[in-house]
Formats: structure tokens, C-alpha cells, sequence
């Protein structure tokens, strides 16, 4: 090889005859088995036996890693939906997303699509309304009625408690975007881990739960 190297370059006298590299090839594979050296050799490396590669085992770390990858968000949108705790099925809502405000864009087309404006899992306990912003799956075929409850989670177990935010809306047909309101209840809003469950249907109840999502109240920080 390193002789290649050096002369490749190297421009050769007209008349020059050179040999063909591939043919040479053939009449050494032809007489290498009569030459009673090179046949030991060959006898000798078939011989060796191969010894396989260890299988290389992942480490816990490594699998605990590839598993956390397979349940990372596809899209900005679903990380916020991640972020909150959501046990979907994901049948009905692609995402929900928690939002200070909501906008409606508009498309040349006549489809629109809500965009959450200031996202968030955590909310200052002055937050007027919170917005739930949320994609189907698939667009409406007919008109879909959706609601939202919304409670706060409590460590002791209380029995039934009325929801502290609620709202409901019917889908149009091919909507496919769409957000619940939640306004601050009258007594305003405490801190703490509010759970919402999502419906589809008439009713709402643990048939008709298709979704789950959550959010937090915090203290309101204070200016210096």
C-alpha cells in the first residue's frame, strides 16, 4: 500500500508494460495451494477459531435513559401538555396546554386554530382567568360537546367537593382547536395542585372522563 502511495504519481516511460493488478490477484489464489507454505498458512488461519463478541448489556442508567427518550414530547406544544401530568388516552385531545391568555389565528381557508399565549404549569394566585388550550386528535364530525372541572387536590380524604372552576363548549363541525375558560372562583384562587378532568359527552362523569390535566397556584411574588 505504501508503495502505491509513493508511486502513484510517479508517470511511467512510453512502452512501459505494466501488470494487472486483479490478475495477479487470480494466479496467486491459483497457485497458492501447491506452494506447501502458503497452504500451512492458510490451514493455520482456518484453524483459529473466532471468538465472539461479548453482546454489550446496557447499564440501568442506559435503559432507564432510552425509556425516558420514548417518552419525550414529539412537538413544543406537547412538552407544556408533559409537563402537567396528563393521563390520556390520547383518543380525543392531541394536547392541552395551560395558558394566561389565548389567541385565534385566523387561515385563508376559513379554519382557525388557538395558540396559548404565555404558558405555564405554575400560576400566580392573582391570575384572573386560566385558559385551557387544547387540540383533537381528529376534527370534528359532528357537533361535540366538551367540559372541564377543575378541583384542587387535597392530602385528606374530604368526600365529594364541588369543582372550584368549571366550563363547557360544543365543538363545531372540522373544528379541530378549541380552549376552556377558567375564571377565578369568588373567593379567589389558593395555592396549591389543581386537577382538571376533561369530558366529552352530555354528562359529565367517570364514563365520560377522556382526559386529565393539571396546574399549580403560587404565591404571588412581591416587588422589591
Amino acid at each position: 500500500m505504501a508503495f502505491e502511495q509513493s508511486t502513484r504519481e510517479v508517470e511511467l516511460p512510453i512502452g512501459t508494460r505494466v501488470l494487472d493488478k486483479n490478475k495477479l490477484l487470480r494466479w496467486l489464489d491459483k497457485i497458492r495451494p501447491h506452494v506447501p507454505e502458503l497452504a500451512k498458512a492458510i490451514e493455520m488461519e482456518d484453524a483459529v477459531p473466532v471468538t465472539p463478541a461479548a453482546p454489550v448489556v446496557p447499564s440501568e442508567a442506559e435503559l432507564a435513559a432510552k425509556a425516558m427518550e420514548n417518552l419525550k414530547p414529539q412537538n413544543t406544544l406537547d412538552t407544556a401538555a408533559s409537563l402537567v401530568g396528563r393521563d390520556a388516552d390520547f383518543a380525543w385531545f392531541r394536547f392541552v396546554i395551560p395558558a394566561k391568555k389565548v389567541m385565534r389565528d385566523d387561515s385563508p381557508t376559513g379554519a382557525h386554530d388557538f395558540i396559548p399565549l404565555d404558558p405555564g404549569i405554575s400560576f400566580p394566585a392573582t391570575q384572573q382567568d386560566i385558559y385551557l388550550v387544547f387540540g383533537l386528535v381528529t376534527a370534528s364530525y359532528d357537533e361535540v360537546p366538551l367540559a372541564a372541572r377543575c378541583f384542587k387536590e387535597r392530602t385528606e380524604l374530604t368526600g365529594a367537593q364541588p369543582a372550584v372552576a368549571q366550563d363547557q363548549l360544543i365543538m363545531s363541525t372540522n373544528d379541530q382547536s378549541g380552549y376552556f375558560v377558567l375564571s377565578r372562583p369568588s373567593t379567589g384562587w389558593t395555592t396549591g395542585l389543581y386537577r382538571c378532568g376533561l369530558f366529552a359527552g352530555e354528562q359529565t362523569s367517570a364514563y365520560t372522563q377522556v382526559d386529565e390535566v393539571r396546574f399549580r397556584i403560587v404565591e404571588s411574588t412581591k416587588p422589591s
